[in-house]
């Protein structure tokens, strides 16, 4: 069936797999500046991925398994967290990203639970590189949600840390 929509089996994808493989031995090297910038560009501006209609509630938000997730915002029924990949993260930390993504999609849904929270969760990876066609088939088996080619224009150099809107601020 794959062949017939020209697709291979990403099972046999030795480079998939080697970066897989590295992704799980890959340790953070901290928060860079272009980072930061993307993570604050996308809080103070949620419509740039698609989300209308959200409350921001802070960067770095933890949750109880001390997973912190970039930006979640919220709405009357529905939590979204937002992991954000700059410029500068390797194709391992965005494999990375696809599997926290996955892994902050569960805990979000706990942490729901834990606090009688109703609210659908969603997770979203935004990255400011173009997925490579590997890593959008990883990210669609995984069922993750990636927006990729996200880039902060250079008239915004906001780079405060923690920042709380009140409803209808941006």
């Amino acid at each position: 069936m794959l062949s017939a929509f020209g697709l291979k089996d990403i099972k046999n994808r030795p480079e998939l797999e080697n970066s897989i493989e590295k992704a799980r031995h890959w340790g953070g090297v901290g928060e860079g500046e272009d980072h930061r910038k993307l993570k604050h560009y996308v809080a103070d501006n949620p419509s740039v991925i698609g989300l209308r209609g959200f409350e921001k509630v802070e960067t770095e938000f933890c949750f109880a398994s001390n997973d912190k997730i970039d930006v979640p915002f919220s709405s009357e029924d529905t939590w979204a967290g937002v992991e954000v990949k700059a410029r500068s993260s390797s194709r391992e930390d965005i494999i990375r990203g696809i599997f926290q993504a996955v892994k902050y999609a569960a805990v979000g849904e706990a942490y729901l639970k834990s606090i009688f929270d109703k609210a659908r969760i969603e997770i979203i990876l935004v990255t400011s590189s173009r997925l490579t066609p590997d890593l959008r088939e990883l990210k669609n088996l995984m069922g993750v949600t990636v927006i990729d080619g996200i880039l902060v224009p250079e008239q915004d150099v906001s780079v405060r840390d923690t920042v709380v809107l009140e409803p209808g601020q941006r």
